[in-house]
């Protein structure tokens, strides 16, 4: 599992970061009236950034919800089209490679996107079958998968032995499983001692003709 570098199996070699558009000369929806329009939900925070090009507000509120805003009229964009969703996986893209397919997951995503939804999983065409998961809501990449991360996915899954999320490492079977391995050992230690006698290691000493 340590063979590999880590960011060659989360995919950072095969992303980048899209340029992003000066704002400083652009007229921005005031985020005081974001603040009155959203009154029926408390807003925690408040993100400024483009897409495509585009200047989006991006909210995310008490209830785990997040919203994106066009930052020029103040409105609700829908979600994430297809051709966005492309665009935007191209734009993170970092080589050359086609778009083999792009499917929509408005529930019950691939586990491999580790529940996230609604969400587009955009295919490219590459050696390493890479796909990117871009969020039909605020339009983020939020997974990069590819054959090197799905085989480390497995044998983590084997390693820490979470057969469901693959994320927990304190569950009740590993720890039962690690004190088994201890007391093997320990037992192990015991008989290599029990079974060797001090005459094992004296030399005994050879009889004259």
């Amino acid at each position: 599992m340590s063979f590999v570098p880590i960011e060659q199996i989360r995919g950072q070699h095969l992303s980048k970061s899209p340029p992003q558009k000066s704002l400083a000369k652009m007229y921005l929806f005031p985020i005081n009236r974001l603040f009155e329009n959203y009154q029926n939900e408390m807003i925690l925070e408040v993100k400024l950034k483009t897409l495509l090009g585009r200047p989006v507000y991006e909210l995310k509120t008490n209830r785990q919800k997040n919203i994106l805003i066009d930052a020029q009229t103040g409105l609700a964009l829908p979600l994430i089209s297809r051709q966005q969703a492309e665009k935007i996986a191209s734009e993170h893209f970092l080589g050359k490679a086609k778009i083999l397919k792009a499917i929509l997951y408005t529930k019950d995503p691939p586990f491999e996107a580790r529940g996230t939804a609604p969400v587009w999983k955009i295919d490219f065409e590459n050696s390493e079958d890479s796909s990117f998961y871009i969020s039909a809501i605020t339009g983020r990449l939020v997974a990069k998968r590819n054959n090197l991360w799905r085989i480390y996915d497995f044998v983590w899954m084997l390693h820490i032995m979470d057969y469901d999320q693959r994320e927990d490492f304190n569950h009740p079977t590993l720890i039962i499983a690690s004190f088994l391995a201890l007391l093997c050992s320990i037992t192990g230690l015991f008989l290599i001692v029990y079974t060797f006698r001090k005459s094992d290691f004296t030399l005994k000493k050879r009889k004259k003709d």
